[in-house]
Parts: C-alpha cells; structure tokens; sequence
C-alpha cells in the first residue's frame, strides 16, 4: 500500500475495541513532529502486553515485550494503534518486517518515535476471556461508542412481542420482532437482538447477549454467554459464560462452561456437556 500512503496515515489492530480520540492523538504527533507516535494506554496488568518506556517529553526509549512483574517499570502499554508519516516507509525493507519486533525498536534508538497516553477504553480481544470482558464493559456503558451506548441504556422497541407472564426489568434492550415467551425471564443488562425468541421458561441471565434471530428455547438457561446470530439453545440446554458462533447449537439438555467456544455451525448432541475451555472447530 506504500504507493498510497503520501500524507501521514493511522494504523489500527483489526482485535481491539477502543474509543480513543483520534484527533488528540494527532495534534500530539504534529506537536512533537514525530515520524512514529504510538497510542498508549495504560493497564493495571501489564504483563500480557508490550510494555513501553517514555522519557518526560513523551519520547520512546525502550519497550519490554509480555514483561514478567520483575521487569514492570511503567503501566503504558502498546495498543497497536500508530499514526506515522510516509518517510517511515523509507525505514521498512521490502519482505516480512514487523513493527513492534523489528522498526520500533531501531527508531526507539535512532529517535523520532513517541508514545500518546490515550485517555478513555480500550482492549484487545485476541482471546475468549478479553471478549466476554468487553462485552460486560459494553452493557455496563463503559465503551463510548454510540451502538454501545445504546445498548448500555435499555430499552424496548415497539415491535417487540412480550408474553404478559415474561420478567423483563429495565435495563434489558430488545431489539425489533423479538419475542419474550410465557414465564421467561430475562436479567439486566443484557442485549436481546432482532427476531430472537426467547422461549418458555427460558432464563437470560445479566451480561448475556443474544445475535440477531437466534433461539433459546423452553426452560433453557443464557448466562454470561454471547450467542451469535442463528444460534441456537436446544430446550433445557445451558450456556455459562461460553460464545456460541453463527448458527452454532446446543441440542436439549447440552450444557457449555466458561471459555467454551462453539464455532460457526458447530453443535453439541442431546444432554452432551462441555467442559471449561472446550472449543469446537466450525461445523464439528
């Protein structure tokens, strides 16, 4: 992409969620006349990031790949969002040739790199945990982002259909032609999308989020879960603190645990339990 990149241009991780203001970030770079301006953000844990080293000036001296507790000296870490101006292109070779592994670190000596400590939310989400976690952040409005926040205030669109039996407090938002059946029950703050059914006695439990269309039917039980659209929670079925893909299922009586992950049309027999961390390949 070199070819287009002829005024100074951001680059941003496909895994992190984040509000971070770019505008702030730029006015820095343009501030310091940097050529490399990472964004920053600062974590009480660490270890499982890049860890940066900044002078007073903001400039970068040093970084600290997945640092073990011995070797944390600052609590700014790298978030894979870098603002940089075209000359940087001149430094990269043509082949395989990293950012954090291989150009940051010579321009850490050489100069012209600095970090922006970002105010506001952000986390990567390469694994399961950090997903749900996100999540959680997300219906507790803690995201600045408009769909989020949305989600965080609640509410019922008008073409939902509620049984009158069904337990539905504020705080949960239902989205258009989802139907609550007779004695189900939902806990706030969840996220119920469009055309989904929730089925008889059926529980969702707070911190669950339901895909467009999916189905979770009588008397089976959502907690903590994120159900992609067109999944599906055969009745009696249980999904705890799990991510079921699109069209994924759990057949009646099955039951997911924590860190479970069913893949894009994935499914578990009748009564079938999987164990914490279990993941299913698409289809399997």
């Amino acid at each position: 992409a070199r070819e287009m990149l002829t005024e100074t241009f951001c680059v941003l991780s496909g895994d992190g969620v984040t509000d971070c203001d770019l505008t702030k970030a730029l006015a820095f770079h343009r501030e310091k006349g940097a050529l490399a301006t990472m964004v920053l953000s600062r974590t009480a844990d660490p270890t499982p990031y890049g860890l940066v080293i900044t002078a007073p000036d903001g400039r970068i001296t040093d970084f600290v790949e997945k640092p073990a507790w011995g070797q944390v000296v600052s609590d700014a870490v790298n978030t894979g969002i870098y603002l940089l101006e075209p000359e940087i292109l001149q430094r990269i070779p043509e082949g395989p040739y990293d950012f954090g592994r291989d150009l940051f670190p010579k321009m850490a000596q050489s100069g012209g790199l600095y970090g922006y400590v970002m105010d506001g939310y952000w986390c990567d989400i390469g694994d399961i945990s950090a997903y749900l976690s996100v999540s959680r952040d997300a219906l507790d409005g803690k995201i600045n982002l408009p769909r989020l926040k949305d989600c965080a205030a609640g509410g019922m669109d008008s073409a939902v259909e509620i049984d009158s039996t069904a337990i539905v407090p504020k705080g949960c938002l239902v989205a258009a032609g989802a139907r609550i059946q007779e004695g189900a029950q939902l806990e706030a703050p969840c996220y119920i999308g469009e055309n989904a059914v929730v089925g008889r006695n059926a529980t969702v439990a707070a911190y669950s989020v339901l895909g467009m269309g999916t189905r979770a039917d009588a008397f089976s039980s959502v907690k903590r879960s994120i159900l992609w659209p067109g999944a599906h929670l055969g009745e009696g079925a249980q999904a705890r603190g799990c991510v079921m893909g699109r069209n994924a299922r759990l057949s009646p009586c099955a039951r997911a645990y924590e860190g479970c992950m069913l893949g894009t049309g994935a499914g578990a027999g009748v009564d079938a339990e999987l164990a914490p961390g279990v993941c299913l390949w698409p289809g399997k």
